[in-house]
């Protein structure tokens, strides 16, 4: 057992032993990873996703982009006095609260809390490096500013990493993320696509305004629609190839030890498909272990199965979806 491996141990043996601390930890460990997420949101947002001529943004969707939308409404009102980065960060909390309600009685209180920090956060940073050089130094660069495609990836790179952040730790940014995991977690599949399908209707609520407040330029508002929807999927992408809590894995366990599917089934709250087969060359009679378990199981698996038989064959399948009752670790 290595050093993080006993470290490791300690800590779990310790605060099951004490829930007072362990409930301090958690939502502690929370508020950093929504903090660390929050920074690297409002950095790929004031960074990439806007520029100095706003009528340039790449449309991000969710809440975000719907925030957008209705500060394309509000110009369309004359107003233009009001910072374009003020409008976001209030609009983009004020937007949230109906949603950290929905969280709150429908995922778990940890996950609204996480949420109601990076949200808050994120607003307030978004403001802050707005009027930071260095980061107006990058997003007024003119290998980034003049170069959509470069913004629509590092923007979606950045907000997917932010994203999956949250998601690792059952947390989200809010807005549309709230809706995608809550979906993907009662579908028990990938969250990226439905951030997907939430996006690509914001892309058209934001279109459909532009063009009524800037008839004559429906060029310059597709280019951004084409960019903004190669951002969408870079952030799908990053999503679903970070957070793997809903990923799904075939084990397969060959293996001559009869009880090995009894060990199995007393450490993992999975159950497990028995075959008889036999071996080509030995023609020794053995089983086949056939089992479903997320992907953060699965090393513990093969350390589990190599433990009771070391000469076990075991191979493992990336499958797409499960149908039928399959557990999944619920959020506190």
């Amino acid at each position: 057992m290595t050093k993080i491996q006993k470290f490791r141990k300690k800590a779990v043996n310790y605060f099951y032993d004490h829930p007072n601390q362990a409930f301090v930890a958690t939502y502690l460990l929370s508020f950093l990873v929504a903090a660390v997420s929050a920074v690297i949101y409002a950095l790929g947002f004031t960074a990439f996703t806007t520029a100095s001529n706003t009528s340039n943004n790449i449309i991000t969707g969710g809440l975000s982009g719907l925030c957008q939308v209705i500060i394309q409404i509000i110009r369309l009102f004359g107003v233009k006095d009001i910072s374009f980065y003020t409008l976001q960060s209030i609009l983009y909390f004020v937007l949230n609260i109906p949603l950290f309600i929905f969280a709150f009685f429908k995922i778990s209180k940890k996950f609204a809390f996480g949420t109601l920090v990076n949200v808050g956060l994120s607003s307030l940073f978004i403001q802050l490096f707005s009027n930071l050089d260095f980061v107006q130094t990058i997003a007024t660069n003119v290998f980034v500013e003049n170069n959509f495609l470069a913004r629509a990836l590092f923007a979606g790179i950045a907000v997917g990493v932010s994203s999956s952040i949250c998601f690792i730790f059952d947390i989200s940014c809010g807005g549309g993320d709230i809706v995608s995991y809550y979906l993907s977690m009662r579908k028990s599949t990938g969250a990226g696509k439905y951030s997907i399908i939430i996006n690509v209707a914001i892309l058209l609520l934001y279109f459909m305004f532009y063009m009524i407040g800037n008839s004559g330029d429906f060029s310059n508002i597709l280019v951004i629609i084409l960019f903004s929807v190669i951002y969408q999927f870079v952030v799908g992408f990053v999503v679903d190839h970070i957070n793997l809590r809903n990923a799904k894995i075939k084990v397969e366990i060959i293996t001559t030890v009869a009880d090995m599917s009894d060990v199995l089934l007393q450490i993992f709250p999975h159950s497990a498909t028995l075959a008889k087969v036999e071996g080509a060359y030995s023609h020794e009679g053995k089983t086949s272990i056939m089992m479903i378990v997320s992907s953060n199981e699965v090393k513990k698996v093969i350390r589990v199965a190599k433990s009771v038989d070391k000469h076990s064959f075991i191979l493992t399948y990336r499958i797409h979806q499960v149908y039928g009752n399959f557990f999944v670790r619920p959020i506190e």
